[in-house]
């Protein structure tokens, strides 16, 4: 494999600064050196990363593109992750933004199982903006929360997940909560007609997280809920490419603040979220729109959108879930900025 995949990196400094800092992100960045200790030969002319392009965004500001071997990532999410921003997260006015992964790669990482397609063949809606709500808060018992996902689902709304902050508590255990909610959904399904489903939190460690995926598909989840921030971006993909539980995964955001924020550092949004949690394996993916709650900027959101809908040969395309504690009337308006082909994540007002 000699096929080789570009990565492009916002610098917080002049171009007449910027040649320096992209050559040490070239090097840092694959044989691990500074370029002097580096000698001329295979390391030096294939394994270490190349500066593609150079140039200045503004007077304080440059961008670089550099390339990578594709074998140095072998075939690893982790791995892939650790290539585009490993040592140098730990240096600043450095932030990645954008990433075009080689054939050969994108044949491997094989994006999402279901997509958009598939999630609205599952819920029998071919058309339309869909609806969703999360059952909560921390604290509530299980017949409690499953009291609440029958009236969400009775109500008209086609996912109805647990809070990021429900897992696997004393007042709550995953297993009694998955069992008694999937219930509840089929019993609002009998009476509407519908396909509403219920979708458990499984974030865990890996090995649990598999478990409780199995448990939830055979008690008639409709999708898992994943915090990859929390348990790592191979834990999504693992999960997708996984022959079992095949489920719908929809991931949420939490821990995964300090990527994207600041505006010299980190990832950028559109990237994490809609390019690179595409490629993992998300079939949704959960972003709020702008508000006094969440520090999100209008062009974030769009650039997530723009991402998961991309044309893309290799994958699916990812359902983003546009939330942040939306009430009845911001629908209206919400709908003419995203349009139809959204999730909107419902505050529990409703």
């Amino acid at each position: 494999m000699n096929s080789r995949f570009q990565v492009q990196y916002r610098l917080a400094c002049p171009l007449s600064e910027a040649a320096d800092v992209a050559n040490q992100i070239a090097f840092e960045q694959s044989v691990c050196h500074q370029p002097h200790l580096v000698a001329p030969g295979f390391l030096k002319n294939e394994i270490a990363g190349r500066i593609e392009e150079l140039t200045a965004l503004d007077e304080h500001h440059s961008q670089v593109s550099i390339s990578f071997l594709s074998e140095t990532v072998g075939n690893e999410i982790t791995q892939l992750m650790n290539v585009l921003y490993g040592n140098i997260s730990l240096t600043k006015g450095i932030r990645v933004t954008d990433l075009q992964l080689s054939s050969d790669l994108k044949a491997h990482f094989t994006g999402p199982r279901f997509g958009i397609t598939g999630i609205r063949e599952r819920l029998g809606i071919p058309t339309g903006a869909l609806m969703m709500a999360d059952i909560g808060p921390l604290g509530r018992s299980t017949n409690e929360l499953a009291e609440l996902t029958y009236r969400f689902a009775e109500g008209g709304v086609d996912l109805i997940i647990d809070e990021h902050l429900i897992t696997d508590q004393s007042w709550s255990p995953f297993r009694e909560r998955v069992h008694a909610c999937c219930k509840a959904v089929e019993r609002a399904n009998a009476k509407t007609g519908r396909k509403s489903c219920y979708v458990p939190n499984i974030t865990s460690s890996m090995e649990e997280m598999m478990l409780r995926a199995d448990w939830a598909a055979r008690y008639g989840a409709g999708g898992l809920l994943v915090c990859p921030g929390l348990t790592g971006f191979e834990s999504l993909h693992r999960l997708s490419q996984s022959r079992r539980p095949g489920l719908p995964i929809i991931v949420q955001p939490a821990f995964l603040g300090s990527f994207i924020l600041s505006p010299n550092q980190g990832i950028s949004v559109g990237l994490l979220f809609g390019t690179i949690f595409r490629m993992a394996g998300a079939d949704c993916v959960m972003f709020p729109i702008p508000s006094e709650r969440f520090s999100f900027e209008a062009a974030d959101c769009k650039d997530v959108i723009d991402r998961c809908y991309a044309q893309d040969p290799f994958w699916k395309k990812t359902l983003p879930v546009v939330g942040g504690s939306i009430g009845e009337n911001q629908l209206p308006q919400l709908k003419k900025e995203y349009g139809d082909d959204v999730i909107y994540l419902v505050g529990r007002q409703l």
